[in-house]
């Protein structure tokens, strides 16, 4: 989980977040506990290739980041 972490926040300058470092920081656990859900659901459900899981993830990963623009 920590290496997670360190590299989730290492993308956060090339993001453009306008969040203060605590957000920054809840962001990087969101969407970390994002990916699992996703993995596990790949898992239970193999048919979907990793682009289309991938495209998923970082549509609504960035869509999030969209909002919390606002």
């Amino acid at each position: 989980m920590e290496y997670l972490i360190n590299l989730e926040s290492i993308s956060h300058p090339y993001m453009h977040l306008n969040i203060s470092k605590s957000e920054q920081e809840l962001l990087s656990y969101y969407s970390i506990s994002a990916l699992i859900g996703i993995i596990q659901y790949w898992i239970k459900n193999p048919k979907y290739s990793a682009e289309e899981m991938s495209y998923f993830f970082f549509k609504m990963r960035f869509g999030a980041i969209k909002e919390l623009k606002i």
